[in-house]
């Protein structure tokens, strides 16, 4: 056991301030801080360092990707986040102190957004009260196809014909981190390859309909896969999807995993990565979006449809385009 006074006591006492003992059968995800070693460090013996140091703990270290060595997940299999984010913070920091890190950073199911007012200068919004109040009334009288022509999409697929181009996406290997989808009669005919379970580290990206957005990975993936047979026709019906499970909730992110899902698809071959979805910001996905734009994958992301303010990953999206000049069509805000 690490001596009273030590740095290993210190972050073992911020962990349990910002955790709680996970019981069996509990929905929530145990308690992970991301850790970032400096570009000198040799991720190998860090590794192990910090491996040994935490498993008094109780605490498993393993690598986030292998596109990324330079950034250790630290997991407690036994504990979860069980307070708003400030105790949370300050155990990624005091990670951060004892280890001479780069940073650190909690992998938080986080229900807060960035908003910044005129009047009071940068704040958070809290809207755990989603979806409630975040839907206006529905209008039957608009076609099933409405969007897609809104989008000018029918005019793209004859443009692609008429040039003797691929399709409707013909070719394309699209990915979605999301909840994961579920057999659907909007998705009974798509072309889809293997996707991925980041949450339960498995090939099965079945959505068990236990978060509090049941089924909106399956919705999501209708608006870009589906054909003309049912309610819905996708922009991009010919596509080859991707699902992977990546959250329980878009109500509370945990943007770590949505991160590992951005590496995952980079490394399975995606062209496009859509993600509707976001939250506060992360230097975890910031490192994981990087590496999708310079493997020359477009990024999508949901701006925030229920906030006053671009979120994550979108956020960054929209500071790369204008901060460091990247292509936008690297880079999109949906």
């Amino acid at each position: 056991m690490p001596a009273a006074d030590s740095p290993m006591t210190e972050v073992q006492e911020a962990v349990q301030a910002a955790t709680a003992t996970l019981h069996e059968g509990a929905a929530a995800q145990p308690a992970r801080f991301m850790l970032l070693l400096k570009p000198t460090d040799d991720p190998v013996a860090r590794h192990a360092e910090i491996a040994e140091a935490v498993a008094p703990l109780g605490a498993t270290v393993r690598p986030f990707s292998t596109l990324d060595p330079q950034l250790l997940v630290v997991r407690f299999p036994d504990r979860a986040f069980a307070v708003r984010g400030g105790a949370a913070f300050a155990a990624a920091h005091r990670f951060t102190e004892a280890f001479d890190l780069e940073g650190a950073e909690p992998d938080l199911p986080t229900d807060l957004f960035p908003e910044t007012n005129p009047d009071r200068g940068f704040v958070v919004e809290d809207v755990s009260g989603f979806p409630l109040g975040c839907f206006v009334d529905d209008e039957p009288a608009l076609p099933p196809a409405w969007a897609i022509e809104a989008i000018a999409a029918p005019a793209a697929w004859d443009f692609s014909v008429a040039n003797q181009r691929p399709d409707r996406g013909r070719g394309i290997v699209v990915a979605q981190p999301d909840t994961g989808v579920i057999p659907h009669l909007e998705l009974a005919a798509i072309n889809s390859v293997p996707g991925f379970d980041v949450l339960d580290d498995d090939a099965d990206p079945t959505d068990p309909l236990d978060g509090q957005n049941p089924g909106h990975g399956t919705g999501t993936a209708s608006v870009v896969v589906s054909g003309t047979s049912g309610t819905v026709t996708g922009s991009a019906p010919a596509v080859s999807h991707m699902p992977i499970r990546a959250i329980r909730s878009v109500v509370q992110i945990t943007l770590g995993t949505v991160a590992e899902a951005v590496d995952w698809a980079v490394e399975h071959g995606a062209h496009v990565i859509t993600m509707s979805l976001g939250g506060i910001f992360s230097f975890s996905m910031q490192r994981a979006l990087r590496r999708a734009v310079q493997a020359d994958v477009i990024v999508l992301a949901a701006a925030g449809n229920c906030v006053g303010a671009v979120v994550w990953p979108a956020r960054r999206s929209a500071r790369c385009m204008l901060n460091e000049k990247i292509p936008p069509r690297l880079m999109v805000i949906t």
